[in-house]
């Protein structure tokens, strides 16, 4: 895979990444601070969807 379908994976996939993010997340009484770890937390999760190989 190159850098560029790498790159469009990536675009494509954000939105699933964060709600997962977000879900894995412990729930606390501040949302935005949740959404915005879950945010965050996102680059950790790109291993899983590019060694998956579905990237």
């Amino acid at each position: 895979m190159g850098p560029e379908l790498a790159e469009a994976a990536l675009v494509e996939h954000y939105p699933r990444l964060v709600r997962l993010a977000y879900l894995i997340l412990p729930s606390g009484p501040d949302r935005s601070r949740r959404v915005l770890a879950a945010h965050a937390a996102e680059p950790s999760l790109r291993p899983l969807v590019i060694s998956n190989g579905r990237a």
